[in-house]
């Protein structure tokens, strides 16, 4: 197990200012920033496909907060848009991720509905 151990190397740098050449076998992975969003429309919902979807009691899940659905739509490549909505008085969320958003829908007019879009 040593020898596998040995032929493998993993680092982590903060900048890659200068450049080393390796075996044909290594890689070099650059971390992206994760995407900024925007407001693309209050008080309604895409009218497409969902990626994913999450409505229940707040507090769990894609539910916790914004930041959670944010990071989940961020995490999946083919996502474009979130839907959040919350109902803090009733611990209610709505989250769901699309990769379109063609045409909107009359959304939660009590509550806080909000359609975000990636700036990238």
């Amino acid at each position: 197990l040593s020898d596998q151990q040995d032929q493998y190397h993993c680092a982590l740098h903060s900048d890659c200012a200068d450049m080393a050449p390796v075996s044909d076998a290594a890689a070099l992975y650059r971390k992206l920033p994760p995407p900024r969003y925007s407001t693309h429309s209050k008080g309604h919902s895409c009218d497409a496909k969902a990626l994913s979807e999450q409505v229940g009691a707040a507090g769990a899940g894609l539910l916790a907060s914004r930041a959670v659905c944010q990071a989940s739509c961020s995490n999946d490549p083919d996502c474009r848009f979130f839907f959040w909505d919350e109902n803090k008085a009733h611990h209610w969320a709505h989250c769901i991720s699309y990769a379109a958003c063609p045409s909107l829908n009359l959304a939660g007019a009590l509550n806080d509905a909000t359609v975000y879009k990636t700036d990238d």
